[in-house]
């Protein structure tokens, strides 16, 4: 009788401890599941913040009085009438006001101006340290390139935004490695005539800090994709910029079909389940029309440590 007591006493207690550890554990998933959602949204956020300036600066450049002015003097055999000026006075101003640009953000690798038949008129590079204006026999045509043509069918306030990719100097990359994106917007003269483009060069570097910051963090691993599945950024830098260096280095080599098809899906702050891990990211799209060309940041975490993350980020 007895012993029966103590089973009968012993067995809801195993049961109600059972369902508390249930109960426990999945507080702690929900925990963490909560931490790497914002982890990915603050350093999609940090991206996004740095394109959106990119739009406005580029949009701003355009408008800068020796745009015009230039405009005006090359369809009146170099002389502006308006603005009492030359084709060359204004090229020089237009560059004064690249280089003082440059110099306050570094970020900015190059600013060109191109003619309506893809001529370099005015360019100012920066390496983050020293800018220098180019000299005019050193110019380039770059009629050819994809963001000229692109840029060149947009209307008047639009947009150009390229992919990202390694920066190239007379059809060769550049070594070191420079990540590069470009924003262009046509220009266009009073009488609404195409008169060239406006294209800003930058190194994404920066835009990937924050990011880089996590991985600083032994536990997971963040990184970004392209729209095709290629590395931008990762840990390991030999399966970055596979696209450009013609590797087969991207998520479908590393996850199922599944899970890759999923995180390329265009989704928003996501996760996924993999075999090994916990899987969350974001997308975010490179221009709000087109819906194909996109970056990915991923965050993927450790099944085994999936339980110890709020632990460890100190909740």
């Amino acid at each position: 009788m007895l012993i029966v007591l103590i089973f009968s006493t012993i067995t809801p207690v195993s049961i109600v401890g059972y369902y508390g550890i249930i109960t426990a554990t999945n507080t702690l998933r929900d925990l963490a599941l909560a931490n790497l959602q914002k982890k990915i949204n603050d350093s999609s956020e940090n991206i996004i913040n740095n394109l959106e300036n990119i739009g406005y600066d580029i949009l701003f450049l355009s408008k800068v009085p020796p745009i015009q002015g230039i405009v005006r003097a090359r369809n009146n055999n170099s002389i502006d009438l308006q603005g009492n000026s030359t084709y060359d006075a204004w090229r020089e101003r237009l560059s004064v006001i690249f280089i003082e640009f440059m110099q306050t953000k570094p970020y900015y690798m190059q600013l060109r101006y191109l003619d309506e038949s893809g001529n370099e008129m005015v360019r100012v590079n920066s390496d983050g340290l020293i800018v220098k204006n180019i000299p005019e026999e050193q110019l380039q045509n770059k009629a050819k390139r994809e963001y000229f043509t692109e840029t060149m069918t947009l209307n008047l306030g639009e947009i150009y935004v390229s992919p990202i990719n390694l920066n190239r100097e007379q059809g060769k990359i550049e070594i070191p490695y420079k990540p590069t994106i470009r924003y262009a917007t046509p220009i266009f003269s009073a009488d609404g005539k195409r008169q060239g483009i406006i294209i800003a060069n930058l190194l994404v570097d920066r835009m990937f800090q924050k990011l880089k910051q996590e991985n600083q963090n032994p536990i997971g691993t963040a990184f970004i994709i392209n729209q095709d599945g290629y590395y931008l950024y990762t840990p390991n830098e030999e399966k970055e910029w596979g696209f450009e260096l013609n590797t087969d280095e991207k998520i479908q080599k590393y996850y199922s079909a599944k899970v890759s098809d999923k995180i390329l899906s265009g989704g928003q702050s996501d996760i996924v389940n993999g075999v090994d891990s916990v899987i969350t990211y974001n997308t975010i799209f490179l221009q709000e029309n087109n819906t194909n060309k996109f970056l990915v940041v991923v965050y993927d975490l450790p099944k085994k440590l999936y339980l110890l993350k709020p632990i460890i980020l100190k909740i």
